[in-house]
């Protein structure tokens, strides 16, 4: 019997192809719903799941990070290429910072939320003081992961730092897809 042969070319395209691929979001194990939470922004306001969802009209992004070297600069790259064009009208970004993979630069990562801190302005970020909602978004430690929601608070789509190159920046199709997903809400 003759089987076909791929080249190594090809295999490295099958791989690529892989990577890429979504996958449902039950099978990687997040919530199919955004879980309940209560948190804190940097000035001491508390915030809620029930309150955040309630000033959303399209859907909601949310990035689960830590506030170290390898995570704040992804972080800050994810928010910054999400919002570059045109965020769509309707939808809400929040940043969720776990305190409790900071290590010793965790004084210092606060103060600096603290200082640069504005209530009023998108996106919002909170505080996860002892990583509790980290592990209730059921994201794993030392990973940042991009997760888009509904109106309803149903997950529609993630990435993770899975899907960047270096482990720092998101890769432009991931940002597309997170895109693509963000427009498809109604």
């Amino acid at each position: 019997m003759l089987r076909p042969r791929l080249s190594s070319h090809a295999s490295f395209t099958l791989v690529a192809v892989t990577l890429f691929t979504i996958i449902p979001c039950a099978a990687e194990g997040y919530p199919e719903y955004a879980p309940s939470f209560t948190l804190k922004d940097p000035a001491g306001g508390e915030h809620t799941q029930e309150s955040v969802l309630k000033n959303v009209s399209k859907g909601l992004v949310v990035i689960v990070t830590i506030p170290n070297a390898k995570h704040g600069p992804m972080q800050s790259r994810w928010q910054s290429k999400l919002t570059k064009k045109n965020w769509p009208e309707g939808m809400k970004m929040l940043l969720i910072e776990d305190l409790s993979q900071a290590g010793m630069v965790k004084d210092k990562a606060l103060k600096g939320m603290k200082e640069g801190f504005k209530p009023d302005k998108e996106p919002l970020l909170l505080v996860d003081e002892n990583g509790a909602v980290r592990r209730t978004f059921r994201v794993e430690q030392d990973a940042t992961v991009c997760l888009v929601f509904d109106k309803t608070g149903k997950l529609v789509h993630f990435e993770d730092t899975q899907s960047s190159l270096d482990g720092t920046e998101p890769s432009v199709e991931a940002v597309q897809r997170v895109q693509k997903a963000m427009s498809a809400l109604k």
